[in-house]
């Protein structure tokens, strides 16, 4: 299977301008920044084939191309990271079996978390978009909640997971019993895998236009 993961990357976030050009002290004392370590990060990945950072700012493709990344410039009208990946990958004319969203911004994300995305994607030929997700305790839903209510989330990252398989993510926290076993709650992530078709079938819907970044 050929396997594309594409970085998509922005400058212009209202709540943290230039983020994935911010930088992290390593503990040698180097310092990276978050769209290099990410990069990294995907190039770990058994099974992929190529690795792209996505983006509309210059700033950002200049950093990316000397630290040896492909860069590919998209529209400026992308509203998200799903919208970004359809666009680069018709600006480019590439052809791929599975493309994967690794937001700019994720350079703590293990190599292994991308993998069991992609065997799950192999294992189900009928699938065409997936993503992964990690229970979510009764402990961690309540910080989720009162992130929500802070205005630290734009969307609690959470799922619900139906007998089967499919995903609900809500806009909004959905309400819990404390005292309930947390079997079908579960965190979600900002990344996803789709087949060329699947991607362009929900970028086009009013669901993948939905998700604007801020």
């Amino acid at each position: 299977m050929d396997v594309t993961i594409l970085i998509p990357a922005r400058y212009a976030s209202q709540r943290f301008p230039g983020k994935p050009l911010a930088k992290l002290t390593l503990p040698n004392g180097t310092t990276k920044s978050l769209i290099e370590m990410t990069w990294e990060a995907a190039n770990k990945v058994r099974g992929a084939t190529r690795v792209a950072v996505a983006t509309d700012d210059t700033r950002i493709a200049e950093t990316s191309r000397a630290f040896g990344a492909e860069v590919i410039m998209t529209s400026e009208a992308c509203g998200n990271g799903t919208e970004r990946c359809a666009d680069a990958l018709a600006r480019a004319g590439i052809e791929t079996d599975l493309v994967v969203n690794l937001q700019g911004d994720a350079p703590l994300t293990p190599p292994w978390f991308v993998e069991a995305l992609i065997a799950a994607m192999e294992g189900d030929p009928a699938a065409q978009m997936a993503t992964p997700v990690l229970r979510c305790d009764t402990t961690t839903y309540g910080h989720f909640v009162e992130d929500r209510k802070a205005g630290r989330w734009a969307a609690p990252p959470l799922s619900l997971i139906g007998r089967d398989g499919r995903s609900i993510s809500p806009r909004r926290s959905f309400p819990i019993s404390r005292r309930a076993p947390c079997r079908t709650r579960f965190r979600s992530f900002t990344m996803w895998g789709s087949t060329l078709t699947g991607l362009q079938r929900w970028s086009a819907t009013e669901h993948g236009r939905q998700g604007r970044s801020r």
